[in-house]
């Protein structure tokens, strides 16, 4: 580091302000040190060390404090993935490395970071919580892998995220998916050129703005991967990154919090939510309330006012507030009758009350009674809206603990994807991303009694002494000749559970003309994860054709019982209709 990149540095750390007060978005720190620019610190610290580094330990905390800084510290006292050792040895860790700090000092403690729910990480992260409140009576945030959401059985004072990579409306809603527990939530912002990722950086840093959750940034060199040298260096990559953070410190600083969370954070778009039948033709829509699924699905106003408890499985209306969830209902087929049934309870004399109504265009509503039946409707598009006001309680005023909507579907009379120009250009596009059951509707389905139907996709398991054979085969129909007929298929198949998926086109629905499977494409685990695009512009055989077939087949041939081995998750063909 030249003598310039020094002084520079040290202006730097001299002209900054701490402030100790309560974490928003004015605060913004450095992962994994203790600069004096910022306003709280994020370390992390090891257990169990020697006496030596306990005691550097012990004086960045004094040095922090003395600063006026929020102090947040990491315990790095686990194998956060393995999970190889009893969970004994983690709690003895873990007060080995507590008690040779300043905990009068600490303002909160983060249990490691990305952690996960799987291979008893759940268990692991509760004993851990459990006893460290217990022992130590600290704020304890937790820290799950990027992308996940809070699991509904997780106990937490407070949640760190880090989802790098999502932008603006993704992000958005995940964040909310946190700020809706009511626990305070920090947002780790990428800041380093290793992930180089600018415009996500940007939309988080906007949307945590209109939250009011603070952030602290993720700033390393990515030799290294050393914040000091992220701070230093004259490298021009990291001197951007460094130039970016500097200002939105500075814009952090120069906030008005009084202001926020801002007024747009009250809402949130939803999105049209596929419905088609079983077996029996009927279709449900359910949200028993273990999940947040209601936030992708639901149109929201009076957001903060919503508090969900995952352990309890129910959606609060905090007392004096008022909220809104707006569902849109849509089928390929008629729905007929349907009926909305919700439960509602009051928390003592709140007056807590819940509202519910539905509209046939998304703008009028009529009262509707829970548990009513809308004999004389009959449509493709429903909405239906609860309403819920939490009266005069303290905290939470009522509590909503389930959904339903259900209600018959009206199948077409022939297996048939009717196909039809989106313009006069005659473009047109057939998709299925498996959101509802349509297929089971309109294709032709060999071996349907392995097949499992999961929102969002179809799939299979391996079955014992069976070899699992399931085929699904669409009917494509137009009234003019298709051209420049393309077919994406996006799919998943494990090789190591005897699995692959195959997929053809034929004009026949027997004899496929072009054929692909996912064979031979897997990655280094035996998985294949990904898109095959069949592009039949320039294939002489279907030329003219005004029918196409596309089959799909998963096969799992191991003959045992498995996980999912097979699935397929969109379908879309698309090209243009010639006169």
């Amino acid at each position: 580091m030249n003598t310039r990149t020094a002084l520079v540095a040290l202006a730097i750390a001299l002209a900054c302000a701490a402030h100790g007060a309560d974490l928003d978005f004015s605060k913004v720190g450095i992962y994994g040190r203790d600069f004096e620019c910022c306003d709280f610190t994020c370390l992390k610290l090891y257990g169990p060390r020697d006496a030596e580094t306990y005691a550097k330990y012990a004086d960045l905390i004094r040095a922090a404090h003395e600063r006026g800084q929020y102090v947040l510290i990491g315990l790095y006292t686990y194998d956060r993935v393995a999970l190889a050792k009893p969970v004994e040895e983690y709690i003895a860790n873990t007060d080995d490395l507590l008690a040779n700090l300043p905990l009068e000092l600490v303002d909160a403690v983060v249990l490691s970071e990305e952690n996960i729910v799987w291979n008893n990480g759940l268990a692991i992260q509760n004993q851990l919580y459990d006893h460290v409140k217990a022992k130590w009576d600290l704020t304890v945030y937790q820290w799950f892998t990027p992308y996940d959401v809070p699991n509904a059985k997780c106990r937490a004072d407070g949640w760190i995220i880090d989802p790098y990579r999502l932008q603006t409306q993704d992000f958005r809603k995940y964040l909310m998916k946190y700020v809706v527990t009511g626990l305070p939530v920090i947002n780790c912002v990428n800041a380093s050129p290793e992930i180089d990722a600018w415009s996500s950086s940007q939309d988080q840093v906007d949307v945590c703005r209109e939250f009011n959750v603070p952030m602290f940034f993720y700033a390393v060199d990515g030799l290294q991967g050393s914040p000091f040298v992220w701070m230093l260096t004259d490298k021009p990559r990291l001197a951007e990154w460094r130039g970016w953070f500097f200002r939105i410190r500075e814009m952090c600083h120069d906030t008005d919090i009084s202001r926020l969370p801002l007024a747009s954070s009250e809402f949130s778009p939803g999105q049209g939510i596929e419905v088609a039948g079983g077996e029996d033709n009927r279709f449900e829509y359910a949200d028993d309330l273990l999940t947040l699924k209601f936030i992708d699905d639901a149109t929201i106003a009076g957001f903060g006012s919503l508090r969900w408890d995952g352990e309890a499985e129910k959606l609060g209306v905090l007392g004096g507030g008022e909220a809104t969830l707006t569902y849109h209902f849509l089928s390929e087929f008629e729905m007929r009758a349907p009926t909305v049934a919700a439960t509602f309870e009051p928390v003592g004399a709140s007056g807590a009350v819940l509202g519910l109504s539905y509209s046939t265009d998304g703008e009028k509503f009529a009262e509707l009674a829970a548990g009513e039946a809308l004999t004389a409707f009959a449509g493709q598009n429903l909405w239906v809206r609860l309403e819920m006001a939490g009266g005069e309680a303290e905290a939470v005023g009522g509590w909503l603990s389930d959904l339903a909507v259900q209600g018959e579907s009206v199948p077409p009379a022939e297996r048939i994807v009717r196909i039809a120009p989106l313009n006069r250009r005659g473009k047109f596009e057939y998709e299925d991303d498996f959101e509802a059951t349509r297929a089971l509707h309109v294709a032709e389905i060999d071996g349907g009694e392995l097949l499992e139907w999961v929102r969002g996709k179809v799939q299979v398991y391996g079955t014992p002494g069976i070899k699992v054979n399931s085929t699904l085969r669409w009917h494509l129909v137009a009234e003019k000749p298709m051209t420049d007929v393309r077919v994406l298929i996006e799919s998943y198949s494990h090789q190591q559970l005897g699995a692959h998926n195959e997929i053809g086109l034929s004009l026949d629905g027997e004899n496929a003309l072009v054929s692909e499977t996912t064979s031979g494409r897997e990655n280094a685990t035996g998985r294949y994860v990904g898109e095959i695009e069949m592009d039949i512009s320039a294939d002489e055989r279907f030329a003219g054709a005004t029918e196409l077939w596309v089959h799909f087949t998963m096969v799992n041939t191991s003959g045992v019982k498995t996980g999912r081995s097979n699935d397929i998750q969109t379908l879309q063909v698309t090209g243009t209709l010639v006169d």
